[in-house]
């Protein structure tokens, strides 16, 4: 209904993304941009503890078929903004905020016990080598929120071009993660992203299907769909770091065939959209 609707996502979409290849992509991309969007709102919000106590977003559902700003479809389908807000909502959750020429990654607790946990940081080129990492044993109060490493953007570069590298952080408490995100020091139309190689293994536990994905390079959003099969996945839209394996499921009311589950699975990132 909008008039201007198609325009304002595609200028908004420019503003970050490169030109996506087809139209196919660039609806996918536009999902991609809408829930960026709200992660960095919802993220500095919940980092201003105890300023901000809470946030709501506008709007959860459509009650007819449309393109809108829904984070789920009329059909009930999750879109990207939906798999998002379980990870910007986590209750544990390490949140890289710019501030000017420094980054300060805050650690939150909406829980009503104390976390310990270890916290691990690095600052990576997109080809994959280290440039810097530190990990540390903190602690977080309830309800609280507490930066657990403020650093100038040059620092954490190390001499290195904004579009050369990225920061992975993430809070593990014994060897779980409860939290994890990435970085940006630069709008990802500006990266030249190289071809991730992910690796995908699919296999049968519990009688749901698994996928188990790993990386040589960063898989920036990567996206799982599985045309043909009724259900979905139990995670989606999430970047895949090098070093380390994600595993999601594949959630159905109905029996799945583990070879015709594998042959028809397909996964998309960032890089295959232009």
């Amino acid at each position: 209904k909008h008039s201007a609707g198609n325009r304002l996502i595609l200028l908004y979409l420019l503003d970050q993304y490169r030109l996506p290849k087809d139209f196919e992509s660039l609806l996918w991309l536009s999902q991609v941009q809408q829930a960026e969007g709200m992660k960095i709102g919802v993220e500095h919000f919940r980092s201003q503890m105890p300023r901000t106590m809470g946030s709501l977003y506008w709007q959860i559902n459509d009650c007819w078929p449309v393109a809108s700003w829904a984070g789920t479809d009329y059909y009930g389908t999750w879109k990207a903004l939906h798999y998002y807000a379980r990870r910007f909502y986590s209750p544990v959750l390490v949140a890289p905020v710019e501030d000017g020429k420094n980054l300060k990654v805050y650690g939150i607790s909406e829980l009503n016990r104390p976390v310990d946990g270890d916290f691990y940081c690095g600052v990576f080129t997109y080809d994959g080598d280290v440039v810097q990492d530190s990990e540390i044993s903190v602690r977080l109060e309830p309800r609280s929120s507490r930066i657990l490493l403020e650093k100038s953007l040059d620092e954490l570069r190390k001499d290195r071009a904004p579009e050369e590298v990225y920061l992975y952080c993430e809070l593990k408490k014994a060897g779980e993660t409860l939290s994890s995100n990435v970085f940006h020091f630069t709008p990802l139309k500006r990266v030249s992203l190289p071809e991730p190689e992910i690796r995908p293994e699919v296999f049968e536990r519990d009688g749901r299907m698994i996928v188990r994905l790993g990386a040589a390079r960063l898989a920036k959003t990567v996206y799982l769909s599985a045309p043909g099969f009724k259900g979905r996945f139990s995670d989606n839209f999430f970047d895949v770091v090098p070093g380390r394996q994600y595993e999601v499921s594949f959630i159905s009311s109905t029996p799945v065939d583990t070879a015709s589950f594998k042959k028809a699975l397909k996964i998309v990132s960032l890089r295959e959209t232009y």
